[in-house]
């Protein structure tokens, strides 16, 4: 995936979003997108330049997973609005555990007692399948989203595949966790309304 990729799928997405919100789908009736955004189709914000991003792994100390990065260079974060998670900004992305350690912990404990899941086990991804979790994963996760009735999105960097990243949508009410690939992956097969 590339700029081109983001942008073409992105702008899709809102399209998709601004269609049901103007033939007054009941769902998107709450929701007042800024003019500006219906006339260009758009409900990405302005893309973050190279140097946002490098600022941003120098304050993380990582290098962000390849489709990642080039969401940013299209768009620095995504608006939320009802039932939709909010992308974050670069300046604003931080270690899941910042903000969740109590998460952590909860699950931590509550799954403490499980036998350890094999790379056979774990290395299974599928569209919409809830699977296992490494809760010792959970304290190295990058939080890229806001967290909307107890679900967030996260990057594990534990898990890579040619420079990326796996991608949770992550919830502390459910045992597992919905996991993929990359990024890219989660969100081209979820679609930006399908997140969570």
């Amino acid at each position: 995936m590339n700029n081109s990729n983001w942008y073409s799928f992105l702008k899709k997405e809102s399209q998709k979003v601004l269609y049901n919100y103007e033939n007054g789908e009941i769902y998107w009736t709450v929701v007042d997108f800024p003019d500006e955004a219906i006339q260009s189709e758009w409900l990405g914000l302005p893309r973050a330049s190279e140097k946002e991003i490098t600022a941003t792994e120098s304050r993380l100390r990582t290098k962000l997973p390849l489709s990642y990065r080039e969401f940013l260079k299209v768009t620095n974060g995504w608006h939320g609005y009802p039932g939709v998670l909010r992308l974050r900004m670069a300046k604003e992305l931080d270690w899941f555990y910042v903000e969740h350690q109590n998460w952590i912990d909860i699950r931590t404990e509550s799954l403490r007692n499980l036998p350890p899941i094999s790379d056979e086990q774990y290395l299974i991804y599928g569209k919409n399948l809830e699977q296992d979790i490494r809760v010792e994963y959970l304290q190295t996760t990058l939080q890229i989203s806001d967290a909307l009735d107890g679900e967030v999105i996260l990057l594990n960097p534990q898990i890579t595949h040619n420079q990326e990243w796996e991608a949770w949508l992550f919830s502390n009410h459910i045992p597992g966790v919905k996991r993929y690939q990359s990024f890219w992956e989660m969100l081209t097969s979820r679609g930006m309304s399908g997140i969570p």
